[in-house]
């Protein structure tokens, strides 16, 4: 018969006692937070006026929120008519990178954005190239050509980076080569990508014409 918790957590350190909670509760945990992420989003797309019809998400050592609203209302009019902006936007979500393990804030940040993403809500991905690099490994990208329906893009081979299981196939645009980010991300080294869990075809197809079209 298994021991109560109580009886095998007793003579564990206050370190043990958190490893082994983790160690046998950690799906329980990596789930809830799912959950809680999706119906966060549900409730919150149900009481919004507009309705998010693409969710950008930018990762970056530094955030500006005045930036990042000037660059949401500079997209949205590129990408929406009059008559979209209405009820509809592009969403622009933001997580500030850090290498200070202890910054809690930007551990919460990320299970929320991990969660997100495994629910397909993120359809554009600003990430550095290292993580980009493992997604590519991954299979966790798609391919830019197959979701917009162009034949090529506008931009050199050393502007994107291709699918490591197909030359052919790019999977990654370097945002210094687009330029719509310019003021926002000025000579950044970041990479753009889409999660391979999006299913939003259409808008991201216009958003990737869009780029396309202004280099």
């Amino acid at each position: 018969m298994k021991k109560p918790l109580r009886e095998i957590l007793a003579p564990l350190s206050t370190k043990d006692k958190m490893k082994y909670i983790w160690d046998y509760y950690r799906y329980h945990f990596i789930i809830g937070i799912i959950v809680i992420a999706v119906l966060s989003y549900i409730i919150y797309d149900a009481t919004s006026k507009k309705e998010d019809v693409l969710n950008i998400v930018i990762t970056n050592e530094l955030i500006f929120p005045d930036a990042v609203q000037q660059f949401e209302e500079k997209v949205n009019k590129a990408l929406l008519s009059e008559d979209e902006q209405d009820d509809s936007r592009v969403f622009i979500q933001t997580l500030q990178s850090s290498g200070n393990d202890a910054n809690m804030q930007v551990g919460i940040d990320l299970q929320k954005l991990t969660a997100q993403m495994a629910a397909g809500m993120i359809d554009f991905y600003i990430i550095d190239e290292e993580v980009f690099q493992q997604m590519n490994e991954e299979k966790q990208v798609h391919s830019f050509l197959e979701m917009s329906g162009l034949k090529e893009l506008t931009f050199s081979d050393e502007e994107v980076i291709y699918s490591k299981h197909d030359t052919n196939d790019v999977v990654g645009i370097k945002v210094s080569a687009i330029n719509l980010f310019d003021e926002i991300l000025p000579e950044s080294d970041k990479i753009l990508c889409i999660p391979i869990t999006t299913k939003n075809e259409e808008y991201i197809a216009r958003f990737i014409e869009l780029i396309n079209s202004n280099n």
